[in-house]
């Protein structure tokens, strides 16, 4: 019910674009306590979109945030970097402040963002005829995403769009994002890529795609099947039994290594403590060794139990 509600709200999505256009309006005004405003009404109708956003309309509320800020004295570093998280390709506008210093430390922002830590966007195995967008952006696979905030969006199989902020610092349930459910087994028959799509192709518009991640193994679960409890508890019953004995191999030490102890009276006595005292530091090392081997036999039954329920 989350996702319906962040699918609905009290900003329409549709006023975007509007509200965007008045934020712009009202910086060349030199209005800018008016535009702020503005664009967190923006900020607030474009985080519940019905409709999917283009990267460079979800970088320009950050981007004349900071252009506010600027010319209000404050600084305007975390919002420009946003804006570049958002669409790294975002041009300066000089309409609204014309100075070479602060094009270039815009600029300087850029580089850094280009070589900001990733994140992995995780990309469920199955997810039907939705599609999923980050920022605009059309998931094709698991895909690197600067660090930060962002907006995670899926089309529906019926046409409806949902969104959501999110920083993917816990994996997004994307198809429970729609309020129905779905076949997500009706997975889309893999198209062909139109290597002439970046010149103009034979028609259709080619769709932005999120970058692939290089680190796509942090997304792969290791699957584990049910838990033998009888092994498990074994091994600790069998681990806990070594360290008692290990205990009492430490105190015949003590006693071993005490010369007033009053149980010593010959030399038989010694060394029948001696040889009592490694009996037990053998038994703890075995019984230690069995634990570990039970253990070591649970989990492997476990990964077993998962290879075997998943052919």
């Amino acid at each position: 019910m989350l996702y319906m509600f962040l699918g609905m709200s009290f900003a329409n999505a549709q006023d975007f674009p509007d509200l965007l256009s008045k934020a712009r309006e009202s910086l060349l005004n030199k209005e800018y306590d008016k535009a702020l405003g503005l664009l967190d009404e923006a900020q607030t109708a474009i985080g519940s979109s019905a409709t999917l956003v283009k990267p460079n309309d979800l970088a320009s509320i950050w981007y004349y945030r900071g252009v506010a800020k600027k010319l209000l004295k404050q600084d305007p570093l975390q919002d420009w970097r946003q804006a570049l998280i958002y669409d790294i390709a975002y041009k300066w506008e000089s309409d609204f402040i014309d100075s070479s210093a602060t094009s270039d430390f815009f600029l300087n922002i850029r580089d850094e963002v280009r070589d900001r830590p990733q994140t992995v966007v995780c990309v469920p195995e199955k997810y039907g005829q939705a599609k999923l967008y980050v920022d605009g952006l059309l998931l094709k696979g698991h895909s690197d995403v600067p660090e930060g905030n962002h907006l995670a969006q899926i089309q529906c199989p019926k046409g409806e769009v949902f969104s959501t902020w999110t920083d993917f610092s816990k994996d997004l349930d994307w198809v429970k994002m729609c309020n129905y459910t779905f076949d997500v087994e009706d997975m889309p028959v893999q198209e062909e890529e139109d290597e002439f799509a970046d010149f103009g192709g034979f028609g259709a518009k080619k769709t932005p795609t999120a970058s692939l991640s290089s680190n796509a193994s942090q997304c792969v679960k290791a699957e584990v099947g049910p838990v033998n409890k009888t092994l498990v508890l074994s091994a600790v019953g069998t681990a806990v039994v070594s360290g008692v004995v290990y205990l009492l191999a430490l105190q015949g030490r003590s006693q071993y290594d005490d010369p007033d102890n009053a149980d010593i009276k010959t030399v038989s006595d010694l060394e029948d403590l001696r040889t009592s005292v490694n009996t037990q530091v053998y038994t703890s090392a075995g019984l230690g060794g069995v634990a570990l081997g039970i253990y070591g036999y649970a989990i492997w039954k476990m990964r077993a139990g998962a290879t075997t329920s998943t052919k």
